[in-house]
Order: structure tokens, then sequence, then C-alpha cells
């Protein structure tokens, strides 16, 4: 990955699904000498990595989510179903905007144009999704650590899970 960088060939080297523990073996082994701008992650109220987040916060390392729809599952959530309904918006733009709250870039999923202008409105405007702290920690609270794709850890299950990840 150095040696591409070092060419020319990329500017930045990006990782995925990458928890803090494997990050900082990483950074632990002498032979890497570029570490990771970038890593990107499923991550949505429910999995919402609040230690590979302080991780990234603490490195300068970029987070980018993915999988954020699939939190529309939690829609039917007291938490997540008040916020939208008291802010007349969908689920799904409530975890976009939490998300981008955290500090992670997302990458929304749609095929459809009208769903894309949307989402581009939720991350990109202040006042179209107004979040407040209490909305941010309420939706924090519903960490459980549950990921819905593809996981570097081995394979637990959910009660053995560590929300703290």
């Amino acid at each position: 990955l150095a040696a591409a960088r070092q060419a020319g060939k990329c500017k930045f080297i990006g990782v995925s699904n990458y928890p803090p523990k494997l990050l900082e073996e990483m950074a632990d082994d002498p032979a890497i000498t570029v570490m990771p701008a970038v890593n990107q992650l499923e991550l949505h109220p429910r999995f919402s990595s609040p230690a590979l987040r302080r991780y990234a916060a603490d490195t300068g390392m970029v987070l980018t989510g993915y999988g954020s729809g699939n939190s529309t599952r939690i829609g039917a959530s007291p938490v997540v179903a008040g916020i939208a309904e008291r802010l007349s918006v969908s689920p799904l733009a409530v975890v976009l905007k939490w998300t981008v709250c955290r500090d992670v870039g997302c990458i929304p999923r749609t095929a459809t144009p009208g769903h894309m202008e949307e989402n581009l409105k939720v991350l990109t405007d202040n006042s179209a999704v107004p979040l407040s702290e209490e909305d941010l920690s309420a939706l924090d609270q519903l960490n459980q650590a549950h990921c819905y794709y593809w996981s570097p850890l081995p394979c637990l299950p959910v009660d053995q899970r560590q929300p703290d990840m």
C-alpha cells in the first residue's frame, strides 16, 4: 500500500470494517509505514462503533458509514419513530443526520433520483433535520453492536457482543 502511494498511484489508503484493535495492530507493525486515512464501516444507531469513532477522532482517520438504511428496521423504535414524527421527517432522515452529526461521512443507497435529492438535503442542510443534543444522546443509547453486514470480528451471539466496538 505504501508503495502504491509513493509511486503516485493513490493519494490516500483506506480500509473497510477495521475495528480499533486491528488498526492498533497495524500501527504497531514496523512493516506498516503508512496508516489508512479512511475506514469504511457499517454504521447506524444499533451498530454505532463508539470506540472506533473515538479512535478515528484521536488519529485523524476519516470514517465513512454505509448501511444506514438498514436502521430503518428500527423505525419502529419509539426513539427513532418519535424523533421522526416530531420533526416531520422519515426515520431514515433521522438516522442519516445522526450519522453526520457523529462526524462520519455517509453513503446512503437509493436507486431513485428523488430519494437521492432528499438524502443529500438531509446530509448537507443543517435545518433539514434539526436534531437536538437530547435526540443525539437518545439515538446513541440504541447501540447494541448489532450489525447487518459482515464483521471482521469473530461471530458472537448478540448477547455476547461488546457494544463499545
